[in-house]
């Protein structure tokens, strides 16, 4: 698989998942009386602690996006992590690698 290929795929991932999150989202604004009810059926939640699981869990999903898709953007392509030996020429500095 090449890099390309790689930062395709991990840009519909992203694509994907920020859809998801929309949806979410949207759901949660519009339908936040049907949800409350429907999950009211299953756990015994009160509406302040409803809004926080949903918004922490929304922050949490974007967080997830944001640090496992972050490997797919183009900064990452110029950083070099080359291991060198010897010391640092030209800095002033005559630190062993």
């Amino acid at each position: 698989m090449s890099i390309e290929m790689a930062r395709d795929a991990l840009l519909w991932c992203a694509v994907i998942n920020y859809g998801v999150l929309l949806v979410w989202f949207l759901f949660f604004i519009l339908a936040r009386d049907f949800m409350h009810r429907l999950h009211g059926r299953w756990f015994q939640l009160s509406r302040q602690q409803f809004d926080i699981i949903h918004y922490a869990g929304m922050g949490i999903f974007k967080l997830g996006i944001i640090l496992f898709n972050s490997s797919g953007s183009p900064r990452s392509e110029s950083v070099d992590f080359s291991v060198t030996t010897g010391s640092m020429v030209g800095s002033g500095h005559d630190v062993p690698w």
